[in-house]
């Protein structure tokens, strides 16, 4: 396995600032909001000592009256584990005029589960909720941590409800608390606000833990002291400049000596902390630029930039030898240079770039993520003209013509004049009739279209069964006019998901028109993301499921347009990464890009090349494109996962990027995840375009690009459909080496599951 290098001083480096005056006014805002807090939000009316698995259920009694809601939480028990199964057991309302009532009666009006798992009565496989022996006909389930509010509309005087830990529960020495409060609790709110705010200012939030010990957690924290942790960090990183820092020593003299509010000390820590980030990174951000420049000119000459970076290198040996001077203004100079220089590159020579505003679903898995009951609206497919500019103009393509939806996976056309799309339509109020269709637009908004989902689909079934919502996503054109795409048609579901909805889906294609609709593969699990490979073959994600590992094994292949020649590209007994997935030829090289992603996570990991002419397994044929990035999963969670990358070559790639960790399943990423970068083979990072409200993915140049080879299909036009028929010639001449003779070969059939719970996977 081959890793790109000098990345990490580099990526820093070349990071964008924040704006970072709303990083300020937000840090301001919500520190005085969450000063004002009320005892209700600080003080509990009701409390558990931590609670084991295997204890029997602590009675706890709270007066509620005059209560408009209740805060019931239940966390870690302060040991850092995370995901046990709390249960809140026979929990009675008493009204105010005495009567006793089933607390479950009352309605949950909120809720935020570890997991997204919450249910009433029954724990999360359906069976009745049971603490140390003792079984409890109603109750509120929940993973921890968690807390949900409950309405009381000032109807009752007390709450009793049992609490412990069901028999489901993970291990002996896991430990929860439970609490109960009149209002959100402030510890929650604390730290709902904070994670929010690093996941906004990821750069920021990696700068204070570097500085204070902890992220925007201590500088929201009511109980803290924020200014003088502040004070602190301003003093060590000017002592760590020298002379060039003295100007903040005296700034910030004159700042505690006036008492002044948080907002200056956190201005005077900015510039402290980009004046120690250039002084440590100017010599490697100089090279890149100067690397940058002999590589761009390898295609087209630049006069003049020579001696500009030849002037700046001066600069800095002069600074370095005098130990003085303003090193933030210095490295912004490099790095304006070095950006100037990158967009000179003539396969950046175009116009407009396509992008994709949509916020990551509501679960974090593999299959789930592709569904339109867990899809978020978004503004769709938006068009960046003068997209090098540090403000593009923006062109919204589906803005009135399409309701409030989601849009997932664009393809642009070879000739870079239509958009392929799936969209969800969210004006239907029931989430779980809400799905995916393929439809198409012009690159200038106009002529959309409805591909697939019409009068004229006949939603024809793999055996006429109705057991699975029809939806049908990832399209992507073909050479012959036609179009592939993944599709739930096939009506059945994988083996792993216990009850929940998450039935399988297959690769298909059709005509341009949507017409002839044909399944193409015939697995028994998932597959996904088709793209078309230079010599024509389609290449997708599969997941091997039977007789295999549950997480790993989710490898690419490739099939003819027309269905046949399926055959192994990359991965099938490769177990890092885990899954491989978008994968898109890279123009001008026989090597392939994909994504290293995880299973039990959303679309996202670490961008590989693979030459599979080193291999069709293992970690040779991989090229590390982002090394900084993790393979998920099987490696750890990256802290800035790229996906939906878009090659230009082996040296330049449009990549979404997010701000802030890859979670695994049970969460929810930001709606604002995601923003829009150029990342080269130099180990540079630009970043492109960011909407500090929604998530930015899927960037395509609006450009031709050479249309691939059709491969004439090899099946009959009279093809009935018929069962056909396959031989072995020698089942030792393979693409493997197993080591020894193959004396037999097993065949199974494998049989589509048509419900979603299964006795035993």
């Amino acid at each position: 396995m081959k890793t790109r290098l000098l990345f990490i001083a580099i990526a820093i480096a070349c990071l964008l600032n924040a704006d970072q005056a709303k990083w300020i006014q937000e840090i301001v805002n919500n520190a005085n909001s969450l000063k004002s807090a009320s005892q209700k939000e600080v003080v509990p009316l009701a409390k558990s000592l931590q609670m084991k698995k295997f204890i029997p259920a602590k009675i706890l009694v709270a007066d509620v009256t005059g209560l408009d809601e209740i805060w019931l939480m239940a966390d870690d028990g302060q040991d850092g584990n995370s995901g046990d199964h709390t249960s809140w057991v026979d929990p009675i309302l008493t009204t105010v005029d005495g009567k006793e009532v089933p607390g479950v009666e009352a309605p949950v009006t909120w809720k935020w589960t570890q997991w997204n798992q919450f249910t009433l009565n029954k724990n999360h496989m359906g069976e009745p909720i049971e603490i140390a022996g003792t079984t409890y006909k109603t109750a509120w389930w929940a993973h921890a941590n968690s807390l949900f509010c409950v309405k009381l509309d000032k109807k009752y005087t007390k709450l009793q409800v049992g609490v412990g830990i069901d028999k489901r529960g993970d291990t002996p020495q896991q430990k929860v608390g439970f609490s109960i409060y009149a209002a959100k609790p402030l510890a929650w709110r604390v730290q709902e606000i904070s994670t929010a705010m690093d996941r906004s200012f990821p750069n920021e939030a990696q700068w204070l833990r570097q500085d204070i010990g902890g992220s925007h957690f201590i500088l929201l924290d009511p109980t803290a002291n924020p200014t003088e942790r502040l004070v602190k960090a301003i003093n060590n990183l000017a002592e760590q400049q020298g002379k060039a820092g003295s100007h903040l020593k005296t700034k910030l003299q004159q700042l505690v000596s006036q008492n002044e509010k948080l907002d200056k000390f956190l201005e005077l820590y900015i510039q402290a902390r980009e004046g120690r980030n250039a002084m440590s990174d100017i010599d490697t951000i100089l090279v890149l630029a100067e690397n940058t420049l002999e590589f761009v000119e390898k295609s087209v000459k630049l006069p003049g930039y020579d001696k500009k970076l030849a002037d700046l290198r001066k600069r800095v040996e002069v600074q370095k030898e005098q130990k003085t001077g303003d090193w933030a203004t210095l490295g912004r100079e490099v790095k304006t240079i070095r950006r100037e220089i990158l967009f000179k590159h003539p396969k950046l020579a175009f116009d407009d770039l396509l992008i994709n505003k949509q916020p990551p679903p509501t679960y974090s898995h593999m299959v789930d993520q592709y569904l339109g009951v867990r899809s978020r609206p978004g503004p769709g497919l938006v068009v960046l003209k003068n997209w090098k500019s540090q403000n593009p103009d923006e062109i919204e393509l589906l803005k009135g013509k399409l309701p409030v939806g989601s849009t997932h996976h664009p393809d642009l056309s070879y000739d870079g004049k239509k958009i392929l799309f799936s969209f969800c339509d969210h004006s239907i109020q029931n989430p779980n009739h809400r799905r995916f269709f393929i439809y198409e637009i012009g690159v200038d908004g106009q002529n959309l279209r409805q591909i697939t989902g019409t009068k004229n689909d006949s939603f024809k079934r793999i055996g006429d069964r109705n057991t699975v919502l029809i939806e049908d996503f990832d399209p992507c054109y073909l050479p012959d006019g036609g179009i592939a795409f993944i599709s739930t048609r096939c009506q059945s579901y994988g083996r792993c998901h216990g009850g929940r909805y998450t039935p399988a889906y297959f690769l298909y294609r059709m005509d341009g028109d949507g017409s002839n609709i044909k399944q193409l593969s015939f697995g028994e699990a998932n597959e996904w993301d088709p793209s078309v490979l230079s010599d024509g073959r389609i290449i997708y994600s599969r997941w091997d499921y039977i007789n295999r590992h549950d997480t790993i094994y989710q490898s690419l292949w490739t099939i003819r347009p027309d269905g046949t020649g399926t055959a192994h590209f990359y991965g099938n007994y490769t177990r890092n990464p885990c899954m491989i997935a978008e994968p898109r030829a890279i123009p001008g090289s026989d090597k392939v890009l994909a994504l290293a992603m995880a299973h039990h996570s959303y679309t996202a990991g670490s961008v590989i090349h693979l030459d599979t002419k080193l291999g069709e397994d293992g970690p040779e044929p991989i090229t590390r494109v982002t090394p900084e990035a993790r393979f998920p999963e099987t490696e750890g969670w990256p802290t800035s996962p790229y996906k939906s990358a878009w090659p230009l070559s082996e040296d330049l790639t449009f990549v979404a990027r997010g701000r802030e960790q890859l979670i695994s399943e049970g969460r929810i990423q930001a709606v604002n995840s995601y923003s829009i970068w150029l990342i080269d083979s130099l180990g540079g990072r630009e970043q492109i375009y960011v909407d500090n409200e929604m998530s930015c993915v899927s960037p395509i140049p609006i450009q031709p690009r050479p249309v691939p080879p059709t491969i004439l299909s090899t099946v009959h036009p009279n093809d009935t459909g018929k069962p056909g028929r396959v031989f072995i010639q020698n089942a030792n001449l393979g693409r493997t080496d197993f080591g020894e003779k193959i004396k037999a070969i097993r065949v199974n059939s494998i049989i589509c599951q048509p419900t979603a719970a299964v006795p035993s996977r």
